[in-house]
């Protein structure tokens, strides 16, 4: 048959479980510090790789306007021929030596693919497509 628990052992058992909530919280805490950390050594090396890129180039793009930037966009997108994060498209523009407005970060990528009139989507958070991928757009959602 079964035992059937007391107050005291369930109030035992309650407080185990938040000890242990606590201890994963910790944790959780530490992960989320050493990913925010790790994105932003990945955000340096893919800068400095790129740098390294555009020395190779032996002809070197003049600053550009909005237009152009997506331009590349679009050809990038067309060439993988599937929706991409930011992350990608921003690496994108980078390797191919196309320069970014402002300090050349991705929220400048997304900030200039809000003004492409359509030309590119929004898919989903982060995610990037052309229209004829046939995927809905999703507006951001302002918490």
């Amino acid at each position: 048959m079964y035992e059937i628990p007391t107050v005291d052992s369930l109030m035992k058992w309650r407080s185990q479980v938040t000890e242990e909530i606590e201890r994963i919280k910790v944790e959780l805490s530490n992960l989320q510090i050493r990913l925010t950390e790790s994105n932003e050594r990945l955000e340096l090396i893919d800068k400095l790789l790129a740098l390294g890129n555009k020395e190779k180039k032996e002809t070197i793009k003049l600053p550009t306007n909005t237009d152009n930037l997506i331009d590349e966009c679009v050809v990038i997108l067309r060439e993988v021929g599937k929706p991409m994060h930011i992350r990608e498209l921003h690496l994108g523009l980078l390797n191919n030596g196309i320069p970014i407005p402002g300090k050349g970060n991705q929220a400048n990528v997304i900030a200039r693919l809000q003004r492409s009139e359509g030309r590119i989507i929004r898919t989903g958070r982060g995610m990037y497509s052309l229209p004829e991928f046939g995927l809905p757009e999703k507006k951001p959602v302002r918490k």
